[in-house]
């Protein structure tokens, strides 16, 4: 029974975390530098909005989780982003690579185990000018334990989860 247990609780606890929402894989979009920013499998929240509507600006400049207005939403790489403000929506225009989180806003700690979970807009980090999302406030302390080595892992498994 134990062995069981064992295979199933696994499985149960990815069940359980995708209920929150489903995954979107956007087209391929070019930015002016003709970077591909698309073929991102970003989380879809329930609300529509890529971060779960919350403003990515105002995790960099005002470093907070700020949530957005959709009156201040925009279009880019296939999802909407909502902001706080008329100007932030215009900063993340202008360099939208800058503001957009790891992982299509999947969980960082979750990607270096190898799952797409959702990410929580609330339970963020700024690193190194990038954002990172976790499932969880509780799940982000255990990913700050060790960062840098979950990035690593993380950006090793990306490629393949972002299929």
């Amino acid at each position: 029974m134990n062995a069981i247990r064992h295979l199933i609780a696994p499985v149960v606890t990815v069940l359980v975390l995708l209920a929150g929402g489903a995954y979107f894989a956007s087209s391929a979009d070019s930015d002016a530098d003709g970077a591909v920013v698309g073929k991102t499998k970003f989380f879809q929240y329930r609300n529509g909005a890529a971060a779960g509507g919350y403003d990515v600006v105002a995790y960099f400049d005002d470093a907070e989780a700020v949530p957005g207005k959709q009156v201040y939403e925009a279009s880019y790489a296939g999802q909407l982003w909502h902001f706080k403000s008329m100007e932030n929506r215009e900063k993340f225009l202008a360099t939208p690579k800058k503001y957009i989180p790891q992982y299509g806003g999947h969980c960082a700690y979750g990607v270096a185990q190898g799952y797409l979970v959702r990410g929580d807009p609330e339970a963020w980090t700024v690193r190194d000018g990038k954002l990172y999302l976790n499932y969880s406030k509780n799940v982000r302390n255990n990913w700050l334990a060790d960062a840098a080595g979950f990035i690593t892992r993380s950006e090793k498994n990306w490629p393949g989860l972002n299929k």
